[in-house]
């Protein structure tokens, strides 16, 4: 232990080397000071409740509510493959949004099976981690 600590004694580097790190510490210790504290104050001041706003918060939870959006809108769309059985396996090729597309590849390789694939019908859609914590709050805001 004692060696690893002397080594790195021996070898020490320039500050200078790291001054590039410490201006990148100071600028977002600015951005969470300028866009942290004011636009919290901003926006809980316009909506009448705390609403935190943060350098890392914002852009994760718009992230959390444009992934919540794309699954609601999600269509389900049947989809065709073709399987072919080889030893001990099975081969399945790319998806095929039509049946003659997929056909067509079957007949090239004069073997296989096209398979059609249709998602469940899905009454109530499992609840994601987001769904039932903190994404009810954020939704009216984002």
């Amino acid at each position: 232990m004692e060696d690893v600590a002397m080594e790195g004694f021996e070898n020490l580097r320039s500050g200078t080397e790291y001054d590039a790190l410490y201006e990148a510490a100071l600028c977002r210790e600015r951005a969470d000071w300028i866009v942290g504290i004011n636009a919290t104050q901003l926006f809980s001041t316009l909506y009448g409740q705390t609403l935190n706003v943060g350098r890392v918060m914002t852009p994760t939870l718009a992230i959390a509510v444009m992934r919540e959006a794309a699954i609601s809108a999600f269509k389900p769309e049947p989809f065709y493959t073709v399987q072919i059985g080889l030893d001990g396996f099975t081969a399945a090729s790319e998806r095929f949004k039509t049946k003659a597309a997929a056909e067509a590849v079957k007949q090239k390789g004069k073997a296989g099976i096209v398979l059609t694939h249709r998602y469940p019908p899905v009454k109530n859609p499992p609840a994601g981690k987001l769904t039932g914590g903190i994404l009810p709050f954020i939704l009216p805001y984002g």
